[in-house]
Order: C-alpha cells, then sequence, then structure tokens
C-alpha cells in the first residue's frame, strides 16, 4: 500500500491539508520532536527508505523547530 513520508513544524495543520487530499488517509505516525530540521530531515530519509514510502525532502516551514516527522498510507 502507498505511503508518505515528510517533515514539518505543525503536524495538525499538515494531517488536515494531508486528509484533504487523501480522505482514505490511515496509519498516520508521528515522531519527535527533533532540534534541527536537518535531524528531522535524516529521519524523513531514513523512514521513506525503510518503508519504501513517497517522500520530497525540503518542507516549506522555517529553519527554526522543534520539527516532526509524520508517515501515512493511503
Amino acid at each position: 500500500m502507498p505511503c508518505r513520508v515528510g517533515i514539518t513544524t505543525d503536524l495538525e495543520r499538515r494531517h488536515q491539508e494531508w486528509l484533504q487530499k487523501y480522505p482514505d488517509l490511515r496509519n498516520w505516525e508521528e515522531h519527535g520532536p527533533y532540534p534541527s530540521r536537518d535531524h528531522a530531515q535524516q529521519i524523513e530519509n531514513s523512514l521513506a527508505s525503510q518503508r519504501n514510502c513517497i517522500s520530497h525532502p525540503g518542507g516549506r516551514e522555517p529553519e527554526n523547530g522543534p520539527w516532526f516527522v509524520y508517515y501515512f498510507e493511503y
């Protein structure tokens, strides 16, 4: 089943955005907080690789955190 991994400083906002795009979203997981964007990005890359998920490194938020990693299936 397809899955996605990403990073954010606002888990609630990102969860709601993904629910709008994928109403059948399931198995939402939250990891963190992480003190830096770089640390969260490393976790995202690792999780995406382990679970063979779509991810697009970057995130839109400013550098300051705390940062979180999220995972979901759709």
